[in-house]
């Protein structure tokens, strides 16, 4: 075991161990069977295709007291081909949450998020940005891992300040790919200007370091490691008890760690609203930060306009959408790769049906185009995703819960015979 993992089992045994001792514990198996077939299993212009049978075993355990709650659900996915044998597989997916209140004017939450995959489906919530080109278009090894932590004090009636941290391993099988470890700290220091409505301004600083290594001797990528810095100051007004907006502005920097200099500021800045139905809600919210370059290396600048809505039509009938558009700008900081600027559109829409007590419906949307600048190819081909599955849900007791699903997904790289 690696230092650094040996370590976070530590903090995660000193973090239970301060919580309360006497809670409600509860463990929750379940198991699920799917059949896919894939008409192109390694997503290239000499088709093969294959059906993949899955079986995956879980278990859920949840902890809950007055003062926090942990829950841990792990589950594994064993993967079989019916004539590519040598592509039979184990997936992996590991989720743990915990937030706690141990003294009264303090509380702190941890979360993590790990996965092991092979597939090349759904490979857009490994990659959300598209700066990821290969590795989740092709059946390689991914491994996936985001920890988040965050401690606040309530020492104070209005001056509440807080520090979060979260660190980002992105890990592939692809020579053409860098692998990346993302650490960010954030101070933050908020002043309540009313109490009652949690109105406050803040202040925050914000220090990043990506670092970067190569899957390969040989490969041509910059692996150089980047930092970056950003300070700002935001307001959270709530106008009604359902409505409120947070705006927020500043400035950061971007650099090579080596040897130290920031070469390259931009402004930063963030706009939300969010709007609560007794029946659903609206989001909306524009966000403009710095953030890795993926695989390509380096750093981008990302410009996103995300909305979401829900909306109850009935006591049974529900329907969501979810959209965005962001777009990412490379930084010049002396990074040398061939890389292009690139735009992602994605959308989606969910209907919920509660036909009676024991049987729930759930239609379901995907879309999703990722657009390289000038003539892409190779890395930088435009790639376009669609998905639509509906999922049948029969709660049979409150502790058994049986589910069919059926989906069909399209993955093509535009211009191309994929």
């Amino acid at each position: 075991m690696s230092p650094g993992v040996f370590f976070k089992f530590i903090f995660l045994f000193l973090i239970i161990m301060v919580s309360d001792v006497w809670g409600d514990v509860r463990f929750i198996p379940s198991i699920a069977l799917s059949e896919v077939y894939d008409d192109n299993i390694f997503f290239r212009s000499d088709e093969e295709d294959d059906f993949i049978t899955t079986i995956s075993p879980g278990i859920r355990f949840l902890y809950t007291t007055k003062y926090s709650s942990l829950s841990l659900d792990y589950t594994a996915g064993f993967e079989r081909f019916a004539r590519r044998t040598e592509q039979n597989n184990v997936r992996q997916s590991l989720l743990f949450d915990h937030t706690s209140q141990p003294l009264y004017f303090l509380k702190y939450g941890l979360s993590d998020r790990f996965s092991i995959a092979r597939n090349n489906r759904l490979g857009y919530e490994f990659d959300p940005e598209g700066l990821r080109t290969v590795s989740t278009r092709t059946r390689t090894k991914r491994v996936s891992n985001n920890l988040g932590a965050y401690i606040e004090s309530t020492m104070w009636t209005r001056l509440i300040p807080r520090i979060n941290y979260s660190n980002i391993i992105r890990d592939v099988s692809v020579g053409s790919e860098l692998d990346e470890r993302q650490d960010i700290i954030e101070s933050n220091i908020a002043y309540l200007t009313n109490p009652d409505r949690d109105n406050r301004i803040y202040v925050s600083y914000i220090a990043g370091f990506y670092r970067y290594d190569r899957n390969n001797e040989d490969s041509v990528r910059d692996d150089r490691d980047v930092d970056r810095y950003s300070i700002g100051i935001g307001y959270t007004h709530h106008l009604t008890p359902s409505l409120s907006t947070d705006i927020s502005g500043g400035i950061g920097g971007v650099g090579l760690a080596y040897p130290g200099d920031i070469d390259d500021t931009d402004y930063l800045a963030s706009v939300r609203m969010d709007k609560s139905f007794p029946d659903g809600g609206l989001s909306l919210r524009y966000s403009r930060d710095i953030r890795s370059g993926g695989g390509f290396g380096g750093a981008v600048i990302s410009d996103g306009v995300y909305l979401t809505f829900d909306h109850g039509i009935t006591g049974d009938l529900s329907a969501s959408v979810r959209s965005r558009y962001v777009t990412n700008r490379f930084k010049d900081i002396g990074i040398v790769a061939d890389r292009n600027d690139n735009e992602i559109w994605s959308g989606g829409s969910d209907i919920r049906y509660n036909i009676s007590s024991l049987w729930l419906t759930t239609l379901s949307y995907t879309f999703i185009l990722n657009k390289f600048e000038g003539d892409g190819e190779g890395l930088r081909s435009d790639t376009q995703f669609q998905s639509m599955a509906v999922f049948f849900d029969f709660p049979i007791r409150e502790w058994l819960n049986i589910g069919l699903n059926y989906s069909y997904s399209k993955n093509i790289i535009l211009g191309n015979d994929v």
